[in-house]
C-alpha cells in the first residue's frame, strides 16, 4: 500500500515538472528565415574599424556603436537578425535599439542597447533589456525563459546566463510586438526568452564592442513571411548548407524593366555622355541634365537592379558639380573628382522631397532640380562636371555608396 502511494506521489510530481518544462516551447508559431544575400551593412563613424574578409568580419575595439544600414519596422520583411559569432567572441554586446541619428556619433556604453545579447566569452551570452523605471531608464540583465529550472544543463546552474554550442547562431526576432531571442543548434531552434516590454519602431541592430576586437563569422537580417497561428509548436526554417547549395533555382520574374538597348559604337566620335548599363550590380546612371534661363539645373536620372523599397532606405542623393576649362584637359580627362573645386549639394530623403526618391515605370526616379544662381561667379563660362550619389548614410564614404556616370554639360 506504502509503495502504491509512494509511485501516484512520484508520477504527480513528475507530470507537474514536466507541464512546467514544456510550456517554455509552447509558442506561436515562427517561421524564420534568412537570405545569404541578405547580409547586414555595418556602419560606424569611422569604417577603417570594421575589416571584412571572405569569411568572417573584424569589429576593432571601438569607443562609438557600430549599427546598421536598414531598419527593422515589421513582423515580416527584415524583422530581425541573426548571426554567428566566433569562438572567441567576449566582451561585446549586439542587439536592437531604436536608434537616434543624434546617438550615432556619441560614445557610448552597453546601454545604448534596447534589446541585446551578452556574448561573455567561453560561448556564454546573457540577455540585457532597457527597463523603465519611475520615468528613469535602467539596464538590467533578465532571468532567462529557458532557464526557470536553472538545474537545466545549458544554464549552468544559474537563471541568466546560457552556454551555446560552438556552431550555433544567435537571433533576435520581433513578433508580436516583442523581442525573441532564440538559439540555432542543429537545425532546431530554441527560443531562450521573449522580452517583457513593448518594442518602440523602427529598430537599428547595433554593435557595443568597446574592451577588445571580436569576430563575427556571418550576420544576417532574417524575415517571416508565413501567416501566424497562436499556441503552435516551435518551428525555424534552416537549411544545412548541403542542401541549401543542392536547390534549384527559381524561374526568372518578369520585373517589368524595359530591355537593355543595344548601344552601336561610333564610327568616328565617341558621344562623351554615353554610359554603360549595368546586368546585375546596383546602380544610377544620368540620361540627361539641363540648366535652364532661370540658373535651375534639371537632372534626369535612371536606376538599375533596385526596386521603390530598396530606394526609400536611401539617406540622400547628393549632387557633385566640378567647374572646369574645357582646355585644360588634365582636368577634364581626371576622374577623380576635387572636391576642393566641387559643389556637393544633398537632397535628403524626407516628406519635402518624396518625388525625387520615387521609380516611375521605367526605373526612372524623380527629376532632380537645383537652384544654381547662387553659384553664377563659381559656374559662369564653365563645363561642368556632373554625378549624382545615392548615400546609404550620413557616414558612408562613396567607396560604398553608389555613384553614377559622370555627365558633361
Amino acid at each position: 500500500m506504502i509503495q502504491i502511494i509512494f509511485l501516484i506521489l512520484f508520477l504527480f510530481i513528475f507530470l507537474i515538472y514536466s507541464k512546467s518544462n514544456k510550456e517554455h516551447f509552447i509558442i506561436d508559431k515562427l517561421n524564420i528565415k534568412f537570405d545569404k544575400n541578405n547580409e547586414i551593412l555595418w556602419l560606424c563613424k569611422d569604417l577603417i574599424n570594421i575589416e571584412k574578409s571572405n569569411f568572417s568580419t573584424l569589429f576593432k575595439k571601438y569607443n562609438y556603436p557600430y549599427y546598421s544600414n536598414s531598419i527593422i519596422n515589421s513582423n515580416t520583411i527584415n524583422n530581425g537578425i541573426i548571426f554567428k559569432p566566433n569562438k572567441e567572441c567576449k566582451n561585446m554586446f549586439i542587439g536592437l535599439t531604436n536608434l537616434k541619428n543624434e546617438n550615432k556619433e556619441k560614445i557610448i556604453e552597453y546601454e545604448l542597447l534596447d534589446f541585446g545579447f551578452d556574448l561573455l566569452g567561453n560561448n556564454l551570452v546573457k540577455v540585457i533589456e532597457k527597463v523603465e523605471i519611475e520615468n528613469k531608464k535602467k539596464y538590467f540583465f533578465q532571468n532567462l525563459d529557458y532557464c526557470n529550472d536553472p538545474n537545466i544543463e545549458k544554464c549552468i546552474k544559474s537563471n541568466n546566463t546560457y552556454r551555446f554550442e560552438d556552431d550555433d547562431m544567435l537571433a533576435l526576432v520581433f513578433h508580436n510586438n516583442l523581442i525573441h531571442y532564440i538559439i540555432i543548434t542543429k537545425n532546431t531552434g530554441i527560443l531562450i526568452h521573449k522580452s517583457k516590454n513593448m518594442v518602440n519602431l523602427p529598430l537599428n541592430a547595433i554593435i557595443v564592442n568597446n574592451e577588445n576586437d571580436n569576430i563575427l563569422e556571418e550576420y544576417y537580417f532574417t524575415s517571416n513571411d508565413y501567416n501566424i497561428k497562436e499556441d503552435s509548436i516551435w518551428s525555424v526554417e534552416l537549411s544545412s548548407k548541403i542542401k541549401y547549395n543542392q536547390k534549384e533555382l527559381p524561374k526568372l520574374a518578369n520585373l517589368g524593366r524595359p530591355g537593355e538597348p543595344v548601344i552601336k559604337k561610333p564610327v568616328k566620335k565617341q558621344n562623351k555622355n554615353q554610359f554603360e548599363i549595368p546586368k546585375f550590380e546596383r546602380a544610377i546612371r544620368i540620361k540627361d541634365a539641363t540648366i535652364d534661363k532661370n540658373n535651375i539645373l534639371n537632372i534626369n536620372s535612371q536606376i538599375y537592379n533596385m526596386n521603390q523599397k530598396t530606394l526609400n532606405t536611401m539617406y540622400s542623393i547628393k549632387v557633385i558639380i566640378t567647374p572646369f576649362d574645357e582646355s585644360n584637359k588634365t582636368n577634364q580627362s581626371n576622374k577623380q573628382i576635387d572636391n576642393n573645386k566641387s559643389l556637393n549639394l544633398d537632397i535628403l530623403n524626407n516628406q519635402e522631397n518624396k518625388d525625387v526618391f520615387n521609380i516611375d515605370s521605367n526605373n526612372n526616379i524623380g527629376l532632380i532640380k537645383l537652384k544654381l544662381s547662387d553659384y553664377v561667379n563659381i559656374i559662369y563660362n564653365k563645363k561642368l562636371k556632373i554625378q549624382v550619389v545615392l548615400r546609404r548614410s550620413d557616414l558612408t564614404s562613396d567607396d560604398l555608396n553608389y555613384v553614377s556616370n559622370e555627365f558633361i554639360l
